[in-house]
């Protein structure tokens, strides 16, 4: 393959311009797992605060019984804030992203 000399003087440049768009190309998965890796832990975390979160509603919850059993408040009073706390739990524990239902079609 002979190459006149304005051929190598197209050529060769382009050979840096190749090879950075090869090193590119290789190093693309290296950083689209950094970037997942990155994507994961702030879903775990933001996963582990829903959880306390929950913990800490249940904990609540327990302590305004005592409190209105010692108060003497009626029962209707008490049956109407338990759902709606339930209700607050109920939408505080769906998740962002994930649906309710799984699609089987294939």
């Amino acid at each position: 393959m002979n190459m006149k000399s304005v051929e190598m003087q197209i050529a060769l440049p382009r050979t840096n311009e190749a090879g950075r768009i090869q090193q590119d190309q290789q190093q693309r998965p290296l950083i689209d797992q950094t970037i997942l890796a990155g994507q994961n832990m702030k879903a775990s975390e933001l996963e582990r605060g829903k959880s306390q979160a929950m913990e800490q509603s249940a904990r609540n919850k327990t302590v305004k019984r005592e409190e209105d059993t010692a108060s003497g408040q009626d029962k209707e009073q008490r049956d109407a804030e338990e759902q709606q706390e339930e209700r607050d739990k109920e939408k505080a524990a769906k998740h962002p992203f994930k649906g309710r239902h799984i699609d089987l079609s294939l």
